[in-house]
């Protein structure tokens, strides 16, 4: 069976030195700058030292299990985020393996380098956020092209819909790198690009929750171009109304303990769409169905809401890409040559997103309902 390479390895290295230790007499000061550490140096293949760490997250063993997971999420010192994300896609990882890596990669992600932009945040409504940026701090270039009253309507084709978004893109880039950004100012659309500073730069940063990190690194995943599997949940292919006859069948007596048959069930799964309900979800607010109707009912008004709060976004999206035609539009009319051609290209490419938003509020709304 192989062991962590790192952290296995350590506890005999611990164990020598306390024994040379204790045997012989101490070295000199000369003596110790002479003789520089060189152990594991350019001897070991991180490649492979994850590898191996990989699959002991499948190990039989509990504790070898456990011990991988913490060498791979931040105690062996040569291991990177990266090295984390090439195992990700590998379809031969178990179901726990993979939970296991993924928590390890989300565990160096709250250690890896992460972008910041050097802005407060004012009035936010969904597709404008208005931002202050810092005045004159070299290391957050961004705030040079900012002013203050400016509003971030979309990060490359992306709607924000709120600061915990725009955060989470922001924090999923590097320092370095760019945001693009579509901005709103006195009126007029401008696209830009945001040169990034570094989170650990920031005076009175906000505090980095771990919803916050994980939309961030799905987001640095999606752009990496990582798909990580999905294990397949047990029962997505009962509909609504196989839960109802389960829930109510035809003929049952009541339970003399329950005599109005409130079934206390706290989640419905649909091939047509994921619905929590029930007495479990939101105690507080929920109560149990008391009917099959009552079930068929509730379930529609979640699904609803939750397809109203899927569509907000995208409305805000098909206003800002229509204003952003028209003022192309508006260019347009007094251009030539090359300028022309570009702005041409540009309003090819707005409509082109126009056609691809309707498509995707058409596919929440549903066949017989008429977008706006």
């Amino acid at each position: 069976m192989m062991r962590p390479s790192y952290l296995y390895r350590a506890l005999p290295v611990f164990a020598a030195a306390a024994f040379a230790g204790a045997s012989q007499p101490a070295a000199q000061p000369d003596e110790q700058a002479a003789q520089p550490d060189t152990r594991n140096r350019g001897q070991v293949d991180t490649g492979v030292e994850v590898r191996e760490l990989v699959e002991l997250l499948g190990s039989d063993s509990w504790l070898e299990r456990d011990l991988a997971m913490i060498e791979l999420g931040g105690l062996h010192p040569r291991i990177t985020l990266e090295d984390l994300e090439g195992f990700l896609p590998d379809p031969d990882l178990s179901a726990e393996q993979l939970a296991r890596l993924v928590q390890a990669a989300r565990d160096r992600y709250m250690t890896h380098p992460k972008g910041a932009l050097g802005v407060s945040f004012g009035t936010i409504r969904i597709g404008s956020i208005e931002v202050m940026p810092i005045q004159d701090d070299e290391r957050f270039p961004a705030s040079a092209m900012l002013r203050g009253g400016d509003q971030i309507a979309m990060v490359g084709d992306t709607v924000i819909d709120g600061s915990l978004s725009l955060r989470a893109q922001i924090l999923s880039r590097e320092p370095g790198d760019t945001l693009p950004v579509l901005v709103i100012r006195l009126g007029e659309l401008i696209e830009m690009d945001l040169p990034l500073g570094s989170y650990d730069e920031l005076t009175g940063a906000a505090r980095m929750d771990p919803e916050l990190m994980r939309m961030a690194l799905m987001l640095r995943w999606q752009r990496l171009g990582i798909e990580v599997p999905r294990p397949e949940s047990i029962g997505t292919d009962i509909g609504v109304d196989s839960w109802a006859r389960a829930a109510f069948p035809e003929g049952a007596q009541p339970d003399p303990r329950d005599p109005d048959r409130r079934t206390r069930t706290a989640l419905v799964i649909s091939p047509e769409m994921p619905v929590s309900t029930g007495y479990g979800y939101r105690p507080t607010v929920m109560t149990p169905w008391a009917s099959e109707q009552d079930l068929h009912t509730r379930t529609g008004a979640e699904r609803t809401e939750i397809n109203e709060g899927l569509a907000r976004p995208l409305i805000a999206k098909l206003d800002l890409l229509g204003r952003y035609r028209d003022q192309i539009a508006t260019a347009m009319a007094g251009a030539e040559g090359a300028d022309a051609d570009e702005l041409a290209s540009k309003a090819a490419e707005i409509e082109e997103q126009i056609t691809r938003t309707h498509a995707e509020l058409g596919a929440l709304a549903g066949p017989d309902s008429e977008q706006p």
